[in-house]
């Protein structure tokens, strides 16, 4: 539906996009803008004049131009999103496009902040560490082992944050790409070839059996 806008690849078609765009592309960007601005009752604050409203308009169609594979599915799902937070207020187009970036992710992937909360969760011993969610597990596993576990438990809890989003920021780009993530380990209890001690009794029939084989 918005093939215009996705096989905008070079960075010429992306300027001839922005200074010249075609009128595929203008017809589907006002349908979304006339869409979001059904959906949120409080839009006109955000513009002061009519000109202020067309140069909105204008910087949707340059963020959908110069973001990258942006597919319909994705807008609606965003759009989606938008009816959901049941905001009255005009989203800016930067969010509009994280939400849209949002759309290629698992259902129920855990926001930056709710994944260091988990993570917190599991730092403290109150869950196990088969509890975490994948994402939470995969961006965990990349700080322990490049030895900066220290970037989490050593700094202020903004710091460890922070630090926190931009790894599972990472994670989330991988995901988006398809690529596989650190497998979430099994509850101990359930996790097969376990060394266990051998009871007295099976361990002296054993040797038993062994020394009749002399």
């Amino acid at each position: 539906m918005i093939s215009t806008l996705t096989q905008l690849t070079t960075s010429e078609e992306l300027k001839q996009s922005r200074s010249n765009p075609s009128d595929d592309a203008k017809r589907y960007n006002n349908e979304v803008f006339k869409r979001v601005i059904a959906i949120c009752p409080a839009w006109k604050q955000a513009f002061s004049t009519a000109d202020a409203a067309k140069d909105a308009r204008r910087e949707w169609l340059i963020g959908f131009s110069d973001a990258e594979n942006i597919t319909g599915d994705a807008i609606e799902c965003a759009l989606k999103c938008l009816r959901d937070k049941g905001s009255p207020f005009m989203p800016t187009i930067g969010e509009f496009l994280v939400w849209c970036e949002e759309s290629y992710l698992p259902a129920g992937t855990l926001s930056a902040t709710d994944a260091y909360a988990e993570w917190l969760q599991y730092d403290m011993g109150k869950i196990d560490i088969s509890a975490l969610s994948q994402p939470t597990y995969h961006t965990m596993s990349v700080i322990y082992g490049s030895g900066r576990k220290g970037h989490l438990t050593g700094s202020k809890p903004a710091e460890s944050e922070k630090y926190w989003t931009t790894r599972y920021t990472a994670t989330l780009n991988r995901m988006k790409e398809g690529n596989p993530l650190k497998c979430v380990p099994g509850e101990t209890d359930k996790l097969e070839h376990i060394r266990q001690p051998g009871k007295r009794s099976t361990m002296m029939d054993a040797m038993a059996a062994m020394r009749k084989g002399l």
